[in-house]
């Protein structure tokens, strides 16, 4: 990880670097010393700076794929740690949110396999009580929205619906 994040760091100065003389050379042409060089490479290091902008985003790109892909196997296992207390049909109806971006009606619940009116019901009381769906009155239907914090972290883990999470 040190030798990645060197490597950025590298290419990182080189391009502000090279993007800092190029400026000077444009706004004040000397033809001695260093700067001299750059008013007469004028357009080998405008290209020179393109090629380091190119490498620091893929470089970029390379450190951040890494942790960005240790961030979503966290995010996979603490949602399925989430789910594991939950009861088989608990678990059902909170994947049945999550395919739905986290809302649905309570109609819709009871019409999941195995599952009637009362259980609904009573899944979506135990599961408003433990403060993971809020509940809002439509009429004669209740709108069922995952909570915020079960929303963030079972949506962005992709939870596929599957009887042994």
């Amino acid at each position: 990880m040190r030798k990645r994040m060197g490597l950025w760091l590298v290419l990182s100065v080189l391009f502000l670097g090279v993007l800092t003389l190029t400026t000077i050379s444009y706004f004040a042409p000397s033809s001695n010393g260093f700067i001299g060089f750059f008013v007469q490479y004028h357009f080998e290091a405008m290209v020179l700076i393109g090629l380091l902008g190119i490498g620091i985003g893929m470089a970029s790109s390379y450190l951040l794929s890494k942790e960005l892909q240790a961030s979503h196997e966290t995010v996979q296992s603490q949602s399925a740690l989430l789910l594991s207390f939950l009861t088989p049909l608990e678990k059902e109806c909170v994947l049945f949110l999550v395919q739905n971006n986290g809302e649905t009606f309570q109609s819709d619940l009871s019409r999941l396999s195995g599952m009637t009116r009362l259980k609904a019901h009573r899944i979506v009381s135990k599961l408003h009580e433990r403060k993971i769906i809020h509940i809002s009155s439509h009429g004669k239907a209740n709108k069922i929205v995952l909570s915020e914090e079960w929303k963030n972290g079972l949506m962005e883990g992709r939870i596929k619906r599957a009887d042994s999470v």
